[in-house]
């Protein structure tokens, strides 16, 4: 066996390794982030009951920023997702 075969199996080993150390944290993560009652950071599109509630009382930029802080969307995530808390409390 060749070393560059060697080094190229040696490196795809750690590669896999890390991988799978990190699955192991995400979950690790998730599972304090329920323990908090916080939704996991996995599923930007997913509001919580508190930022239901606050598009639902008209606060808008206080829910998108509530709805950032529990799942790590962007700013554009967290305004779809508020627009269409606040257009489907209007149609109710």
């Amino acid at each position: 066996m060749s070393f560059e075969l060697l080094l190229t199996l040696s490196a795809l080993a750690m590669i896999l390794w890390i991988i799978s150390q990190l699955h192991r944290i995400e979950a690790r993560m998730d599972d304090l982030l329920s323990i908090f009652g916080m939704p996991a950071k996995g599923d930007p599109a997913r509001p919580s009951a508190e930022v239901q509630a606050l598009a639902a009382a008209g606060q808008r930029i206080e829910a998108m920023r509530c709805h950032r802080r529990q799942t790590g969307a962007d700013v554009r995530q967290a305004m779809k997702v508020v627009d269409e808390l606040v257009e489907r409390h209007k149609a109710d």
